[in-house]
């Protein structure tokens, strides 16, 4: 009988970190973990990264563990899905972007799917992951899928209408953000800072802020209220992006980014 705990189809970096978690949170021990790809490079770095066995036979995967963590591209997904023979066993737990789990359940003919949105953040233990799932998944199983991707942050159990909304704000956010970031620190630069020395200050402000938020010292709006002085510097800047409607532009991104994982899922 396999040893296997986990086993995961694709070795990319998100199915690195979700396995380093695992590992590092002592969930399970590094060879009770076993993963496959198509690609030398990138399991040599998954095995570096936690220990685990690796291999190039996807059907070694199928048939050494009963969790399988699907973690391929979702334009190749249907491909290597529709090549799986699954035992009536086997717990799929799809973190493929906008796949849906109709799409899934016909591809791998199998109701037991998870479907979970990650995000790149999970690589440093900072993730924030949604799930759903079939009616079949136990409630052992869920507490499982819990396990494993809170071992790298947190993560939500959601209906499956709600991942599209998930994908738009904790699966592509940490995009926005870097993006402000690189604005905040170009307009340090502007001013005469240091490249260095503006990035270190853009970033540990980010962090600070979202620090506080999270110790629940108060909420965005309170936080930002009790550090704006009337006609301060800070207010100054807010009145700026009150006057380019700020949230308004933050509000149609997030929509752009569920409308297009809407689309993905219809194919």
């Amino acid at each position: 009988m396999s040893t296997y705990k986990v086993g995961f189809i694709g070795s990319g970096k998100m199915a690195t970190a979700i396995a380093a978690g695992i590992v590092n949170k002592n969930i399970f021990a590094s060879n009770e973990i076993l993963a496959s790809d198509i690609s030398s490079e990138s399991l040599k770095a998954f095995s570096q990264a936690c220990g685990a066995d690796t291999c190039s036979d996807n059907d070694k995967v199928i048939r050494e563990c009963q969790t399988i963590i699907l973690a391929v591209k979702p334009q190749v997904a249907e491909a290597v899905c529709s090549e799986l023979n699954l035992s009536p066993n086997s717990h799929i737990i799809s973190i493929a972007a906008g796949l849906k789990m109709a799409s899934l359940q016909k591809w791998l003919k199998t109701e037991k799917i998870t479907r979970v949105m990650p995000n790149t953040p999970l690589m440093v233990g900072k993730g924030a992951s949604a799930y759903c799932c079939s009616e079949s998944i136990s409630n052992e199983e869920q507490e499982l899928v819990e396990t494993i991707f809170g071992s790298a942050g947190i993560i939500h159990k959601v209906e499956e209408k709600d991942i599209d909304a998930v994908t738009g704000v904790s699966g592509s956010g940490p995009a926005y953000v870097f993006e402000f970031i690189q604005a905040l620190t170009n307009a340090g630069i502007e001013n005469d800072l240091s490249p260095e020395t503006s990035l270190e200050l853009a970033v540990q402000t980010v962090a600070g802020a979202a620090e506080m938020v999270a110790r629940k010292m108060g909420s965005p709006d309170e936080l930002r209220d009790a550090v704006t002085s009337p006609n301060g510097t800070t207010y100054a800047a807010l009145q700026v992006m009150k006057q380019q409607n700020f949230r308004k532009l933050i509000s149609d991104s997030v929509d752009a980014a569920v409308k297009r994982s809407i689309e993905l899922g219809n194919g």
